[in-house]
């Protein structure tokens, strides 16, 4: 979704929730290859909580504070540059999504986090990529879902065959003791090559 009043479209499929939408965006002389950002967080406007937007000017993360009547959760939705495979690959876009959330959680005050999105990351992989991000994640002390609740795939790649699993829910270790259930959809009318995955 590129389109810079996508917000409205969002307003008009979804009235029961509250939403924060960053448009797809591509670099100036950039006409081909994925688009950064396209990220959607939405809330139930029934649920009573009060959020706080989280300024980033990376297109590749979306950040709120959910204040809850005890606890407040930062929440961070990520598209993370994509792996590729290469043991010699620049590394700077990625370098600068983990520079920019570690900012975010060394300046805002939260009790819990949620990281989630397309991180790109299949932890079987001991590429210079994925080794990257496990260093990161150990790093700032979070933990993927997956470890509990052990699941098949999230994203089919081009052959149609090979499985990986590249988006997680990533949260402190506090936080994954609630956590009740965790999986990855797959619909056979599914257009994209990533299952949705629910926690």
């Amino acid at each position: 979704h590129f389109k810079k009043d996508v917000g409205n479209l969002f307003d008009k499929q979804f009235p029961n929730f509250n939403n924060y939408v960053i448009p797809g965006y591509r670099a100036p002389m950039q006409d081909k290859g994925r688009p950064m950002g396209g990220l959607a967080q939405l809330q139930s406007s029934c649920i009573q909580t009060h959020s706080q937007r989280i300024v980033c000017e990376n297109p590749r993360i979306q950040a709120q504070r959910l204040n809850f009547k005890k606890i407040s959760l930062l929440w961070i939705n990520t598209y993370f540059p994509t792996d590729s495979q290469q043991e010699h690959f620049d590394d700077t876009d990625l370098w600068k999504v983990i520079s920019d959330i570690e900012n975010i959680m060394d300046t805002e005050e939260f009790d819990h986090i949620l990281l989630n999105g397309d991180i790109n990351w299949h932890r079987v992989r001991k590429n210079a990529f994925c080794n990257i991000i496990e260093e990161f994640v150990n790093r700032i002390g979070l933990c993927s879902v997956w470890q509990k609740f052990d699941i098949s795939h999230t994203n089919i790649h081009t052959d149609n065959k090979s499985l990986s699993t590249l988006d997680h829910f990533l949260v402190d270790p506090e936080l994954l003791k609630v956590v009740e259930e965790a999986e990855a959809v797959h619909f056979g009318d599914n257009l994209s090559r990533h299952s949705p995955i629910v926690m």
